[in-house]
């Protein structure tokens, strides 16, 4: 990656639960393919849709993220 590319994840696959009505997109990096993350899109998001649903979704996380504390459970 050089240094003016903004660092990337790929969508890797789309599943649709039919009978949850619930849809999960999985991005993976590619520079680290053990790196995975699942998140919700909207049910039965199209291809066309998914790019857009998927990066939303990943921005909804970051700002959660941002403000969560980390601990260890007992």
């Amino acid at each position: 990656m050089s240094d003016t590319e903004p660092p990337r994840v790929v969508i890797s696959s789309i599943t649709h639960d039919l009978i949850e009505e619930e849809s999960i997109v999985t991005l993976s990096w590619p520079e680290d393919q053990d790196k995975r993350l699942a998140l919700p899109v909207p049910f039965g998001c199209s291809l066309e849709e998914l790019q857009q649903e998927a990066a939303k979704a990943l921005r909804v996380l970051s700002d959660e993220c941002a403000e969560l504390a980390v601990e260890i459970q007992n």
